[in-house]
């Protein structure tokens, strides 16, 4: 059973307040709580080509743009795009030198990630972490008791270290579909979801992304560009 998670609707009152950042989208920012805030572990799961790298990328811009803390991106698909995110720093503010303040791990070894993201939490190098298709990586060859005891601990740790160290962090989860709800579901939700605060369901519909809040029901669409995440028209909020 999922432990009770409490909502916080507006963190930027509470006694020490959060730091956020925004993805570019005011309308998918507004589903999530008005920001992306710090102190809180975030999930985006949906099917391939719903948006799930892009939002990470976006995210990543914009800390570095305020926050300017190193970011550690590690990549469980092997597909990581330096020249995307570099592109999109451009495109945003003219940032040419993002990725001298972002360390990469490709990889898609349970082992290698677990002991990575536990290495990162216990440190002070980091103000962002973000793990593109954590779960895939651990349950690729099946549900072995040991891989899905590390896929809960690594978002464990990434939930502790948020909070414990006031940063960010962020990860993506692909879908099965699950024949007895008839519904889609994230990879490895019944090992993360004890961690995660936010859970955000991305889908492509008619040419836009739609993404919905797990917890609250409110949806957001929005658009990807050369700028990254954007809305798909003006936001009127």
């Amino acid at each position: 059973m999922a432990a009770k998670r409490r909502l916080i609707t507006d963190p930027g009152k509470e006694a020490f307040p959060r730091k956020f950042i925004d993805s570019g989208s005011k309308e998918l920012d507004t589903i999530i709580g008005g920001h992306l805030y710090s102190r809180s572990l975030v999930q985006f799961y949906g099917a391939a080509g719903t948006g799930k790298t892009q939002i990470l990328l976006s995210y990543c811009q914009s800390y570095d743009q305020n926050h300017k803390s190193k970011i550690l991106f590690i990549d469980t698909q092997l597909k990581f795009r330096p020249e995307r995110l570099l592109e999109l720093a451009k495109e945003r503010n003219g940032e040419s030198s993002i990725l001298e303040r972002i360390d990469v791990l490709e990889s898609d070894d349970p082992r290698r990630i677990y002991k990575t993201v536990r290495k990162a939490c216990s440190e002070y190098t980091y103000g962002m972490i973000c793990v593109d298709d954590l779960s895939e990586a651990f349950i690729r060859h099946g549900y072995d008791i040991k891989d899905t005891s590390m896929l809960a601990l690594s978002a464990r740790e990434l939930s502790l270290w948020t909070m414990a160290q006031d940063k960010f962090a962020l990860i993506t989860d692909r879908v099965r579909f699950d024949p007895i709800t008839r519904s889609e579901a994230p990879v490895g939700i019944r090992f993360t979801q004890n961690y995660t605060s936010t859970l955000i369901h991305l889908q492509k519909r008619n040419g836009y992304f739609r993404a919905m809040n797990i917890l609250t029901g409110k949806t957001a669409r929005f658009k990807i560009t050369k700028k990254g995440v954007e809305d798909v028209a003006p936001y009127r909020g």
